[in-house]
């Protein structure tokens, strides 16, 4: 996989880097983990202040364009972004509420 960065633009106000690239590779589109992977591997951030935003696949090629977020601390990257895009980008697991059986009757 190719990773080449289009855009990069300092939001010092929100805290964070905003990142635009484009990904070429030859077999299928990739999972957003390997997404993380190769990104966290060009750019040399931490991969836990790494939020992959959007992957918009381009028609009938084998490149997308990944809009990604790299924040300066943890706590602000837990501020901004939602609960979903958290839990997307594995960055929090993903807990199972124990609900009670309802066929059960204590």
């Amino acid at each position: 996989m190719n990773v080449d960065v289009l855009s990069k633009t300092n939001n010092p106000l929100i805290g964070r880097v905003e990142y635009i690239f484009e990904l070429s590779y030859d077999m299928a589109t990739p999972k957003r983990q390997e997404v993380r992977q190769a990104i966290v591997e060009k750019i040399g951030c931490s991969p836990e202040l790494l939020v992959i935003k959007k992957i918009q696949q381009h028609s009938g090629m084998k490149k997308s364009r990944v809009i990604a977020y790299v924040y300066g601390d943890d706590e602000t990257l837990k501020r901004i972004e939602p609960l979903y895009v958290l839990k997307r980008n594995g960055l929090i697991k993903e807990e199972k509420e124990n609900k009670p059986d309802s066929n059960s009757h204590t």
